[in-house]
């Protein structure tokens, strides 16, 4: 793409009026850009929202970024493209050189011949009524077209050949017809003039206005016919050849009348009847102008002969470029004078003065030439302070045109000064190349304490409203001096970056910072950086300016950024996701989108207008006067690839979920694409559709079913999905323009993903059925495993029990029938010797003391014996051992033992007996030794089918967990014991206890499955 810039020189003069001419830019597109041919003959905006271009090689639609060209198509005859026209249902009408006749819609072209009743004659003009009656002309005759069919409606009969050159549809629905100059109403198939008594002289040109009435290119100027009159406008303000000589009019929306001329370029006429003219002289590429039209967004659209498509529009930035100027070289640093003069200092060029267009050179005396200036600072006491580099680097202060040389003292100015901030204090602090220094009381000081800080450049310096002094180094990150002391801020306090490139302090306390990695913000207590991944369209920024509206400004080397504030702060408390930002560019007056990187490359005058300092030359913008561009822009899904293949001709309609310019809904659904099995990469090419800054246009997509939220696209206009799983999705896409006005519902389309035969649902079903299957034979095998492990668990436990048992009833028997009696032989011989022998005598004594012993000796064996194998088991049964053990219990511990047993004898195996036995003697055991308990009771009913123990105390309680180990650890079975033994017969245990709550045991043992 060519740019041209129409920029305020120096030196230019005003006009005769008293006023600078209104400064616009001009943006031209040629072959090398897409354009198919520089020829351009016609340009029409259609309902969807692209630009189509009608050139002598080849139709082209146009989006802002790309050109597509329709060449070879079926329906389009002829590459010669002479005539566009836009019909009320939305269809493209292509007439071309050589007689061909298309009409464009729904997607393909559809050509007219002789069968269609259509001459094959060159279209000259188009007109169509609001009510959708369509009208061409021939250089032969008028026809209209109508149930596909081109019908005549006016021909010359008595001349034989008529030669219209312009028909026209007023806001009335009345056809007129400019022939051969003289212009007439087509009334009842007949040309009539209107009126009578014509007073519009010969007409050049004709065209409907668009806020009523008629516009003509008359002989002696330009005439508006409304409401029966004709008002002429600008007759002497248009030179002959621009009224005689030109192609057809056109009305914008502010009222003004553009022109296009054969040879003179293109004139615009305002409502005033003053003219602007634009022309090679003025940026236009060419002199020759076939075509004009004004797009949604306010721009004009020139289509030039064998200049190509140029684009003009009002210029946001005026630019004094270095090239039109006395200054050569790079401006580094912007100071405002005391009046309306600034102060520009430039690499390597030194100092210069502009007033108003005036540039004028700075001698700086005792400083050696040639000499740069890096930064520029007012000073408190009046004059500037200003830091230089070459043959000599240091401070000068310039005032009252003196030039006052500050010495270096000492090797503390030791290199290049790069950044000067002058402190509320009288304290001049001076970034250098080589770390910091500063001058208080005409002293110098180095900074040597903090060691990070050594030997670092030093960027940039600002003061906080709190008097603590900000320092931005190159590759040390951000250090701030406060009460004396030094603070280092770092990406783990939220700055992002080490590179410090600007700072802007704001008096409520807020303190901003441009890093290599995006802006920061000081509150006053926390840093947040953002970056592009927050919405800003560049990270670094080289100078921060605030325009006092609510916006901060960064010049950064891709452009320039302004900012909303709000919206930085709304992203900071996580209330939105995106910054609002607009992106200016070259196309908006820049003299370079790169701003250049000295130390005060912007400042903010006292005007309240912005200046910025790029490599290309001064840009100046006033805040004040900028309007946003409300019109968001119109989004189109282009076409889907699947592979890199065009999956479906229904995704390239430009009507894809797109909406119309009055923002009513498209009919017609979204289309849907089928991407078939084994489809690994999925690309769906879109479009914003906004020609104010077309390359500043961002984008955001999803894909639902498959993007949890919206992805953030940026300039890109394609979306690329790898590997999707079979289903249906829904791609929706929106755009924003270059003031960050969004679409609301974008375009759509739907993406259907088909399976392959592994991934359908009953393909998968079947293999669930299978794996399930498998897993539930496994989980068969496994329980049975596991059951079979139980059960020769269990039968070894029972064994092992039994034998423990059957070992015990013997000993016990041994210790009862042999050991028991030979004690109780001994204690009655004992006994006798006493009775036969003396009482006096000391062996009674010894004797007596041997059936003592004797006696407790065979107690001793009855209770072992008993704790072995009670014996009422086998004796009296299992109801009244219970009972006697409760007893028992009862008698030898003083612990009261209440025992309700119902008949339960011979309900059990002899080994199941003894098993229940033994649960219900650790059980009460436990009681004894850990509850702490009163009272207890057993409590042994008998049920349908099993019977059920219940073991009850007054106790401590426990926590269960707690009290299982704490057992287990005191050496005792425990509950442990007695689960394994509920286990054994097949039974069930409960647990309930609390601390304070006393314990309760609840076994329930079946009957039938251990019955004997």
């Amino acid at each position: 793409m060519l740019a041209f810039l129409f920029v305020a020189q120096a030196g230019q003069p005003a006009d005769a009026a008293g006023r600078m001419p209104e400064h616009y830019s001009i943006d031209v597109w040629q072959v090398e850009d897409g354009l198919p041919e520089n020829t351009v003959t016609s340009i029409v905006q259609t309902p969807d929202g692209y630009l189509w271009v009608g050139t002598l090689g080849g139709l082209a639609r146009f989006d802002g970024v790309r050109f597509t060209t329709f060449a070879q198509v079926p329906g389009l005859g002829s590459q010669r493209v002479t005539q566009l026209h836009l019909d009320p249902a939305g269809g493209l009408w292509v007439g071309m050189e050589y007689g061909q006749l298309s009409r464009y819609h729904g997607g393909r072209f559809t050509g007219f011949s002789r069968d269609t009743g259509w001459p094959e004659q060159r279209a000259m003009t188009f007109a169509s009524t609001a009510g959708g009656a369509m009208f061409v002309s021939t250089s032969q005759a008028v026809y209209r077209f109508e149930d596909g069919r081109f019908h005549p409606v006016f021909t010359d009969a008595a001349a034989g050949v008529a030669v219209p050159t312009q028909v026209v549809a007023d806001e009335a629905d009345r056809i007129w017809i400019n022939r051969e100059g003289k212009v007439g109403v087509l009334e009842d198939g007949a040309w009539r003039p209107f009126p009578a008594n014509p007073p519009f002289g010969f007409t050049h040109r004709l065209t409907r206005g668009r806020h009523g009435g008629l516009w003509l290119s008359l002989h002696g100027g330009v005439g508006r016919w409304r409401d029966g009159r004709l008002t002429m406008v600008g007759e002497t303000a248009l030179p002959r050849a621009a009224l005689t000589d030109g192609q057809d009019l056109m009305e914008d929306s502010l009222g003004r009348l553009w022109l296009p001329s054969w040879k003179l370029g293109l004139y615009c006429l305002l409502p005033d009847g003053s003219v602007q003219h634009f022309s090679r002289g003025e940026g236009m590429p060419e002199d020759s102008v076939r075509a004009v039209l004004e797009d949604r967004e306010g721009n004009i659209w020139a289509g030039m002969n064998n200049g190509g498509l140029a684009r003009i529009r009002p210029q946001l930035f005026h630019s004094l470029e270095r090239s039109n100027s006395a200054l050569t070289n790079i401006v580094f640093a912007l100071a405002q004078e005391e009046g309306e003069g600034m102060l520009l200092g430039s690499r390597g060029n030194g100092l210069w003065r502009m007033e108003g267009n005036q540039i004028t050179y700075v001698t700086l005396e005792a400083v050696p030439e040639p000499f740069g200036v890096w930064t520029i600072i007012p000073s408190r006491a009046g004059g500037h302070w200003a830091g230089v580099y070459g043959l000599w680097s240091g401070v000068v202060r310039l005032h009252e045109g003196r030039v006052e040389r500050i010495e270096k003292g000492a090797a503390v100015l030791r290199d290049n000064v790069m950044a000067l901030c002058e402190a509320r204090d009288g304290t001049l602090w001076i970034g250098t190349q080589r770390g910091l220094c500063w001058r208080r009381d005409g002293v110098f000081y180095q900074h040597e304490t903090e060691e990070r800080l050594r030997s670092l450049a030093v960027r940039t310096l600002a003061e906080g409203a709190d008097g603590s002094i900000w320092l931005g180094t190159m590759g040390g990150g951000l250090f701030r001096h406060h009460d004396g002391r030094f603070t280092h801020v770092g990406p783990d306090d939220g700055l992002s970056g080490d590179w410090i490139t600007a700072l802007h302090a704001e008096t409520n306390g807020v303190v901003w910072a441009g890093t290599s990695a995006g802006l920061g913000r000081w509150n006053g207590f926390r840093w947040v950086t953002l970056s592009t991944q927050h919405g800003l369209p560049e990270a670094a920024a080289t100078t921060l300016l605030d325009d006092g509206l609510g916006h901060l400004w960064l010049g950064t080397g891709r452009g320039i950024v302004r900012l909303a504030k709000k919206s930085f702060e709304a992203v900071a408390a996580g209330d939105r996701r995106q910054v609002e930002s607009t992106a200016y560019s070259r196309s908006d007056g820049l003299a370079s989108i790169q701003v250049a990187g000295g130390g005060v490359p912007g400042l903010r005058t006292r005007d309240g207008r912005l200046w910025f300092a790029t490599i290309g030359g001064l840009s100046v913008v006033n805040p004040h006067e900028l309007t946003a561009n409300p019109v968001p822009p119109q989004v189109v899904i282009e076409e889907a690839r699947v592979d890199g293949v065009e999956a479906a001709p229904a995704a390239r309609k430009s009507k894809v979920g797109a909406r119309t310019s009055a923002g009513s809904s498209i009919e017609e659904p979204p289309p849907v694409v089928e991407v078939p099995p084994r489809g690994r990469q999925v690309e769906v090419h879109y479009t914003g559709l906004s020609f104010t800054a077309p390359e500043l246009v961002r984008f955001r997509y999803r894909l639902e079913g498959y993007d949890g939220q919206w992805q953030e696209a940026g300039t890109r206009r394609v979306a690329y999905y790898q590997g999707l799983p079979p289903g249906r999705y829904r791609f929706q896409v929106i755009a924003a323009n270059n003031d960050g006005v969004w679409s609301e519902e974008g375009a759509v389309l739907g993406l259907v993903v088909r399976a392959a035969i592994w991934q359908t649902a009953w393909f998968r079903a079947s293999i669930a059925g299978l794996l399930a299957g498998l897993a539930l034979l496994f989980y068969r095998l496994r329980i049975t495993q596991l059951e079979r492990q139980q059960a020769a668990q269990r039968e070894f436990s029972r064994r092992l029990i039994a034998s423990q048992e059957q070992e015990r009833k013997r000993i016990a028997a041994e210790l009862h029938d042999s050991l028991g009696q030979d004690l109780l032989v001994i204690k009655n011989r004992a006994a006798m010797a006493v009775q036969s022998g003396s009482a006096g005598k000391p062996e009674s004594g010894h004797l007596e003391e041997i059936s003592r012993v004797a006696a407790q000796a065979l107690e001793e064996v009855r209770e072992i014996s008993h704790n072995l194998r009670p014996y009422q088991l086998d004796r009296l049964g299992l109801t009244r051992a219970l009972r006697g053990l409760a007893g028992t219990i009862a008698a030898s511990t003083g612990l009261r033992c209440v025992a309700d047993v119902a008949p339960v004898d011979r309900l059990f195996a002899p080994e199941t007996e003894i098993n229940l036995y033994r649960v219900v003697q650790e059980g009460l055991n436990n009681i004894v030794k850990h509850a702490g308990a009163t009272e207890a009771r057993v409590t042994v009913e008998r049920l349908e089918s099993r019977i059920s123990v219940r073991i009850e105390d007054n106790g401590r309680g426990f926590d269960r967990e707690a009290g299982t180990e704490a057992t287990a650890r005191s050496g005792g079975m425990g509950l442990s014991g007695i689960a394994e033994r509920v286990c054994m017969l097949n039974g069930r245990l409960r647990v309930e206890s609390a601390p304070g709550r006393g314990t309760r045991l609840l076994i329930d043992v079946p009957v039938g499955e251990t019955a004997r």
